[in-house]
């Protein structure tokens, strides 16, 4: 048995384990509609077969005009991307979504206190600072039905006539998203 074809037949177990671990099945009651549930989600990996890709770029925000100095944008950020994972070989390669892998957002930037969920400002138990801004809650961490991940956020509004240079990062294990750098800009006020 040849390298190639061990390697064929273990990405079969893996992509069978994944299918039979997901259990993703239609929404029968709502057909076209992707479902969250997070409970059975898995690391995904980092085989070069698989991907998080963003699916939305927000280069530039505005902050409304007399905001004071750091002060929480007026609403959350969304981002989504999308794990996809590579099948087939030359002209028949193609891209399918993956359901149910589990994600961490790395989000560096100046972020709000308020809006975070409690659940987001712990780890083990300890005091973090690590996920603050985030809304999106920790237990929804993860790719739904469609192969989608979503994470919001509240950014910092600086003092008028500076930015807040955003950058978000999703990754799963060792498997890292395409960075998505976000500017908040603080218009300068007019008197």
């Amino acid at each position: 048995m040849t390298v190639l074809h061990l390697k064929l037949k273990l990405s079969f177990i893996y992509l069978a384990c994944l299918m039979i671990g997901c259990a993703v099945e239609a929404d029968q009651e709502r057909p076209g509609v992707c479902s969250l549930d997070c409970g059975s989600a898995i690391i995904g990996s980092s085989d070069a077969i698989f991907k998080i890709k963003p699916m939305n770029k927000v280069d530039t925000i505005a902050c409304d005009p007399g905001l004071g100095a750091r002060t929480p944008l007026a609403r959350p950020v969304s981002l989504e991307f999308l794990m996809t994972e590579k099948y087939g070989t030359g002209e028949n390669e193609k891209f399918r979504p993956v359901p149910n892998i589990s994600f961490e957002p790395i989000i560096v930037g100046e972020m709000s206190e308020t809006g975070t969920p409690t659940e987001n400002l712990s780890v083990n138990g300890q005091p973090t600072q690590k996920y603050l801004g985030i809304v999106t809650s920790k237990f929804d961490w993860c790719s739904n039905s469609c192969g989608v991940m979503n994470v919001e956020f509240i950014p910092l509004c600086l003092p008028a006539g500076s930015s807040n240079q955003v950058s978000v990062v999703l990754h799963s294990g060792s498997l890292f998203s395409e960075g998505v750098n976000i500017e908040v800009v603080s218009p300068t006020t007019q008197e």
